[in-house]
């Protein structure tokens, strides 16, 4: 009895982590600590002016931001799982994760202060928003060790 209360309460989780759909999660420097709070931002103002006809492989950086701890690091765009795409799809995708994540703040006495969304880094699904699952594949950005370049926000 005490077994399937327990397996009742479990299962639900493993599903919701088997369909991660779009979301805001990355690599531990993708805090203040480590660079910019608008990286998000940042990516997809510069994907913006992407090539639409320029095609992209899985991984291949498309665009990115340096960080901030001097360490040569830095955050990018980039594409996993995916069979590789043109430009226009990742311009198509980009939006999502800065215009993703709306979590409430509160104060002391619960009142709703602002709302918070991706800054850093996250993924969006391929076929999103018609699927929402990044294992069909997905636009990501994250924290990487040797990004295309060394300050500032640049295409790739």
């Amino acid at each position: 009895m005490k077994f399937t209360a327990v397996l009742s309460l479990l299962l639900p989780a493993v599903a919701v982590n088997a369909a991660l759909g779009i979301n805001c999660r990355g690599s531990a420097k993708c805090s203040g600590l480590w660079g910019p709070d608008n990286v998000a931002n940042n990516l997809k103002k510069s994907i913006d002016g992407i090539d639409t006809n320029r095609w992209y492989y899985n991984g291949e950086h498309i665009a990115c931001v340096s960080n901030q701890a001097g360490n040569g690091g830095g955050y990018c765009a980039f594409l996993q799982g995916t069979g590789g795409t043109n430009g226009g799809k990742i311009k198509e995708l980009a939006h999502y994760i800065p215009d993703h994540g709306f979590v409430p703040q509160y104060d002391t006495v619960w009142t709703l202060l602002t709302l918070i969304r991706c800054k850093m880094c996250g993924s969006v699904p391929y076929f999103y928003p018609g699927d929402n699952n990044v294992e069909h594949g997905q636009l990501t950005f994250n924290y990487v060790d040797n990004p295309c370049n060394t300050a500032g926000t640049t295409l790739c």
